[in-house]
């Protein structure tokens, strides 16, 4: 039942869709026992891990979960993100692995681990600034798609 937004809005965009350069996902950024960040999205566009900081002091960067040989370990498609991955527009899905209130009625503001949750926000806010000061972005990454999924195209380029 869930993703029906991102379906709909990729469906019938309130702007052009070939004007969205990249998908951010955040989803159960809030919770995570272990402290890790996962962002996938970067197997598919590895141009866009210049983009995320796995380095940082403050919380654990994890870039991964989007191989498509990890079968249901592969995130890809598995939240909004999905959607726009369906129209080739490139994406940072930022989430957590599963933790003992992951989807469930206890997960709510007393279980969240605040100062991971300031964390992980601090981060995508970073990666929104960084990819934001680029230009050009989408066509350059639709580019390398292309190049890449169909070589005999780059003649073109």
């Amino acid at each position: 039942m869930g993703l029906q937004g991102a379906k709909a809005f990729v469906a019938n965009p309130p702007v052009n869709i070939n004007t969205i350069a990249v998908n951010l996902n955040m989803d159960m950024i809030s919770h995570s026992d272990k402290g890790e960040l996962y962002v996938a999205g970067t197997f598919k566009y590895p141009e866009l891990k210049k983009y995320v900081d796995t380095n940082r002091k403050d919380i654990k960067v994890i870039l991964g979960h989007d191989d498509p040989k990890l079968g249901h370990d592969d995130w890809t498609n598995q939240s909004d993100q999905g959607a726009f991955n369906a129209k080739n527009i490139p994406f940072l899905y930022f989430g957590v692995e599963d933790h003992k209130d992951y989807h469930k009625a206890t997960d709510e503001y007393s279980t969240i681990t605040k100062q991971f949750f300031s964390d992980a926000a601090k981060t995508v806010l970073d990666v929104v600034i960084s990819i934001d000061k680029q230009t050009g972005l989408q066509q350059t990454l639709k580019d390398k798609m292309l190049m890449r999924d169909n070589p005999q195209k780059m003649n073109k380029f």
